[in-house]
């Protein structure tokens, strides 16, 4: 199955991070821990519609990992393991993310030039409603399969054209 596809994105839904960044789950009850302390974590990371030209086509890169397999497999190596152990991140999201680099690198090469957001939940994509939108409804938590979802585009050019000057001053533009 091809695991890319192009979407349309409606700039609105470039403005949801925080609302989940910052729901409580499991052992983190203001939510995430990185936000507001890591680099490209909100509030401190640009939006999405600031850095992709949401006036081009967006395309979603997506790997499906079978969390439910590795679970069953995880319980039948360790039979006294927890469901919250088995399904635990810190034993499968390595794996997964090497996929996921892997249909990226893929992904690329028909689509060069494009500019590859590794966590567009953290500008305020909404990941939910894209990988809606091509029909993949994501389960929270993963219990069957879990996606690691990148999206691709065109780079917003921060300046106009027309404000580059034909002469760069002596040393360069800053």
């Amino acid at each position: 199955m091809k695991q890319f596809r192009s979407i349309l994105c409606d700039p609105k839904d470039t403005l949801i991070a925080a609302r989940y960044c910052r729901a409580p789950y499991p052992g983190h009850p203001k939510g995430c821990p990185n936000w507001n302390h890591k680099d490209g974590c909100p509030p401190n990371a640009p939006l999405l519609r600031d850095t992709l030209d949401l006036s081009k086509s967006i395309f979603l890169v997506w790997n499906e990992f079978d969390i439910g397999a590795h679970a069953r497999r995880m319980k039948g190596l360790h039979p006294k393991w927890s469901d919250r152990q088995a399904y635990c991140c810190l034993y499968w999201q390595g794996t997964a993310r090497k996929q996921l680099r892997e249909k990226i690198r893929l992904f690329l090469t028909d689509h060069r030039g494009l500019k590859v957001v590794g966590c567009p939940e953290a500008q305020g994509f909404n990941v939910n409603g894209a990988m809606a939108q091509i029909g993949i409804t994501l389960e929270w938590p993963p219990r069957g399969a879990a996606y690691q979802v990148v999206v691709a585009g065109t780079r917003k050019l921060s300046v106009p054209i027309d404000d580059f000057p034909l002469f760069p001053p002596l040393g360069g533009l800053k």
